[in-house]
């Protein structure tokens, strides 16, 4: 049994020797029946009721909150909560290598731990989870793309779960986001994902190394031996990218200085590079752009939207409309040298 009581009686201005006064009950049974200790018997639970004009459901009800598994979390830290499917999906507020959401609203918060599950409770000032909208992966466009929902709908209704290919199709396996943005540019087949409702063409751009011009001669394949490299975790496009230039270049990745040095977005491997903390790593032409990197080729690539629900539903028809509005799209074009001549194509 859950109670609103310390609530309703901190807003009242009450100490609990005073509502305990009113109330007919000692202080120190007053305190259990707060902490949820004790469940009152009728008579008192009406008094409470009456005292603070308010139905007694209003103040003591059954806690009907789903538990979630996620290890390591504390009371109070921030949550994302969407309903996709039919489903509650909760995913961490603070997330490694997407300092974007560290500058939108959580729309919950944990309430209660319990090991290595939690309760959670909604931000009052945030979304409701019917209205949030969650697209996952590492092309930094989808950044670009979750503000400008957010924009559009004058609020935090949009986030970025910032992760690498494979994470992102579990993501959508298991219906935890409504879309995912991954890499199809180096011969992934549509037929890994099931259950998949429609796919549309996303960013197209160009995949290589970034590295610092006034540093280093542009990387031919011994040079590339000899420098430090920074990585992304396995599962990750770039790192299937690294490994299949090195086997094209009979460069063991084992002789490759910094290849198990794993970062968990590509705006952290460009500003590794472009602190001198490596001097190259594989990434998106626009990272290697918005760092003032200079950049060698290595493949055409492309991100592909999948989504894990139809496209009419009202979270997701309305993040299209703004994916194919002229602000996005003028956005994309000042944001690095991203292709968007077939943005929103549907694909089959």
């Amino acid at each position: 049994m859950q109670n609103r009581l310390r609530e309703m009686r901190q807003r009242a201005s009450l100490t609990q020797e005073d509502l305990a006064l009113r109330t007919g009950v000692t202080r120190q049974a007053l305190s259990a029946i707060e902490k949820g200790a004790v469940i009152p018997n009728t008579a008192t639970a009406l008094t409470l009721a009456q005292i603070f004009h308010c139905r007694v459901e209003d103040l003591f009800f059954l806690d009907e909150r789903p538990s979630f598994h996620m290890p390591g979390m504390r009371v109070g830290d921030p949550l994302i909560l969407a309903r996709i499917a039919g489903q509650t999906v909760v995913h961490a507020g603070r997330q490694e290598g997407n300092r974007r959401l560290d500058a939108v609203l959580p729309n919950a918060r944990v309430s209660e731990v319990r090991g290595a599950h939690i309760r959670v409770m909604n931000a009052a000032y945030g979304a409701h989870p019917d209205e949030v909208f969650l697209v996952a992966g590492c092309d930094s466009a989808l950044g670009l793309w979750v503000q400008a929902i957010n924009l559009a709908a004058g609020k935090t209704v949009a986030y970025w779960i910032n992760c690498d290919n494979q994470t992102a199709r579990a993501y959508l396996a298991e219906k935890r986001v409504h879309a995912v943005a991954t890499h199809f540019g180096q011969g992934l087949s549509f037929d890994e994902d099931k259950e998949v409702k429609a796919r549309l063409q996303f960013t197209r751009y160009r995949l290589g190394f970034g590295f610092a011009g006034e540093r280093f001669a542009p990387p031919d394949a011994e040079r590339i031996k000899a420098m430090r490299l920074v990585n992304r975790p396995r599962g990750a496009g770039a790192r299937q990218a690294l490994d299949r230039w090195s086997h094209e270049n009979d460069a063991h990745v084992d002789t490759l200085a910094g290849y198990d040095v794993e970062l968990p977005s590509h705006a952290h491997v460009a500003e590794a590079v472009a602190c001198r903390f490596a001097d190259l790593g594989v990434m998106p032409e626009p990272e290697a752009y918005a760092c003032n990197l200079d950049f060698v080729s290595l493949s055409e690539d492309s991100s592909v939207l999948s989504f894990a629900v139809d496209l009419v539903h009202p979270v997701v028809s309305h993040a299209l409309q703004t994916l194919a509005s002229d602000r996005f799209l003028a956005t994309l074009k000042i944001s690095g040298p991203y292709d968007v001549s077939t943005l929103g194509r549907m694909l089959t």
